[in-house]
């Protein structure tokens, strides 16, 4: 089966990556700031999953493509490709 995917605009926040100090495993996460909501959300990436975020700036306006997934059993958004608009 495959998981459907969407495209939204967002607003560029940061990247960040490192080691967890609870679990001590890396990680990498995206921040995006969604404008019809005000909200601000952090994407985490899959170990295996690279997205570049090279010469991207605060407040660049970005295309974000979202699968649907279920994670601990909960349903939510992966983040699967980021383009500079």
């Amino acid at each position: 089966m495959l998981n459907p995917t969407m495209a939204k605009e967002f607003l560029f926040k940061s990247s960040n990556s490192g080691t967890s100090r609870k679990s001590g495993k890396p990680y990498s996460m995206i921040e995006l700031h969604d404008v019809a909501s005000l909200e601000n959300t952090n994407f985490f990436l899959e170990p295996d999953q690279s997205i570049s975020t090279d010469g991207f700036r605060l407040k660049d306006k970005v295309e974000a493509t979202l699968e649907m997934t279920i994670q601990n059993g909960r349903p939510g958004f992966k983040l699967v490709a980021l383009t500079k608009k």
